[in-house]
């Protein structure tokens, strides 16, 4: 699934989906927007619980809500993936 970067929020990515809605929200009917590509090998980590990024070292420490994925130990089933934007540009209609 891809993720776009919007003027609309410029902190994070969404879905066309979600940019859709938020155009009809804003009454928009066109809207650029630039592809995201997602981050690795870095120890930053979106925590979707929080909805922030942190060090993966942090987590089990800092956050009383963290939750092993084999729920034992290591990643927590509240992270994500960090993404940062591309040069590919689009633009999006929205039917009247």
């Amino acid at each position: 699934m891809k993720y776009y970067f919007s003027e609309l929020d410029d902190e994070h990515c969404k879905t066309l989906k979600w940019i859709k809605v938020d155009m009809r929200e804003e009454g928009l009917t066109e809207l650029e927007v630039t592809e995201a590509k997602r981050i690795t090998g870095q120890k930053t980590f979106y925590c979707k619980n929080c909805d922030c990024s942190m060090e993966k070292d942090f987590c089990g420490v800092w956050c009383k809500d963290y939750s092993p994925r084999n729920h034992k130990s290591g990643r927590c089933r509240y992270s994500g993936y960090c993404y940062e934007p591309t040069d590919k540009k689009r633009i999006i209609r929205l039917k009247p």
